[in-house]
C-alpha cells in the first residue's frame, strides 16, 4: 500500500514538473519594448489632457493554439484623428521581459495608412499564425497609432 501511494505520488510530481511553466508578467499601463533598437513605451491606452483617450482592445477571452485567429477593436475617444497603419507586432513575456515574436519567411505589409475620426472605433482581425515559434504564454499586441505605442495582453491557451 505504502509503495503504491508513493508511486502514485512520484508519478504526479513528474506530470506536473513535464508541464510548461508560463510565466506570468506584472500588471502594467506602461510597458517598454524593444521597437527597432529602442526602448519605447508602449500605453495600454494613450490619454489626452481632457479625459479623452486611444485605446486598442483586443475582443476574444481566449485565444488558443488551435485557432490563433482574433479581432481588435481601435477605440477613438477623442477630439483628435489619429492615423495608424496595418502594421503591427507581437512580443512574448518570457525571462521578465517582453521578446519580440518575428514573422515568418516571406510574410510582408502593404502599409495602408488609415485615419481614424474623433470619437469613433474601426475593427481589425489578426492571425498569429505569421509567426515563428508561437507557444502557450502571455503575449502582447502592438500598433503604433498617432504618436504613441499601444498594446493589449493576452494569453495563448
Amino acid at each position: 500500500m505504502k509503495k503504491t501511494l508513493f508511486f502514485l505520488l512520484a508519478m504526479i510530481a513528474v506530470a506536473f514538473s513535464s508541464c510548461e511553466k508560463v510565466q506570468i508578467p506584472p500588471k502594467a499601463d506602461v510597458i517598454q519594448i524593444d521597437y527597432c533598437g529602442q526602448q519605447v513605451d508602449c500605453y495600454k491606452a494613450y490619454a489626452f489632457d481632457n479625459k479623452e483617450y486611444v485605446a486598442l482592445d483586443i475582443t476574444q477571452s481566449s485565444i488558443t493554439l488551435q485557432n490563433p485567429e482574433f479581432d481588435y477593436v481601435i477605440n477613438n475617444q477623442s477630439s483628435n484623428s489619429v492615423g495608424y497603419g496595418t502594421y503591427f507586432n507581437f512580443y512574448r513575456y518570457e525571462n521578465n521581459q517582453w521578446n519580440k515574436i518575428d514573422f515568418k519567411d516571406n510574410i510582408g505589409f502593404t502599409d495602408i495608412g488609415r485615419s481614424l475620426l474623433l470619437f469613433t472605433k474601426d475593427n481589425g482581425k489578426c492571425d498569429m499564425s505569421f509567426f515563428i515559434d508561437v507557444k502557450k504564454g502571455y503575449y502582447i499586441f502592438v500598433k503604433e497609432i498617432g504618436n504613441a505605442f499601444l498594446y493589449d495582453e493576452f494569453e495563448v491557451k
